[in-house]
């Protein structure tokens, strides 16, 4: 009996772990990656809109590309608010998200025409 039970122990140590689907995410589960393309001329400052509220998210300059790595815990429902600076706010619509997927935010000279691509 008592080596059935040290054989017993000694395989349960020996086999690999399983994924505890409640344990808290590595970092790569609790991030979305987005990447910005800034075609406008003018400034922006970029926000997550989500069921938490609205997140600023930071700024993206004229003519550039950015890559941003959000907090993000769950699957949910995403936009984004786009503030031009010394202009108009817009805001996309919503796309469904997951931790650790990618976000293509591209904002053409007229911020009302952004498109929003989840890869």
């Amino acid at each position: 009996m008592a080596l059935l039970l040290v054989f017993g122990c000694g395989a349960t140590a020996c086999a690999a772990p399983a994924r505890n689907p409640f344990a808290p995410a590595g970092t790569r589960d609790t991030q979305l990656y987005l990447r910005v393309e800034n075609h406008g001329f003018n400034d922006v400052h970029l926000y997550t809109v989500s069921s938490h509220g609205v997140r600023s998210v930071g700024v993206v300059e004229g003519n550039n590309q950015r890559n941003i790595a959000v907090e993000w815990r769950q699957l949910e429902q995403i936009s984004f608010r786009i503030e031009v600076l010394a202009g108009r706010t817009y805001t996309t619509p919503a796309i469904t998200a997951s931790p650790g997927d990618q976000v293509d935010l591209i904002i053409p000279d007229d911020p009302s025409g952004t498109s929003v691509r989840l890869r």
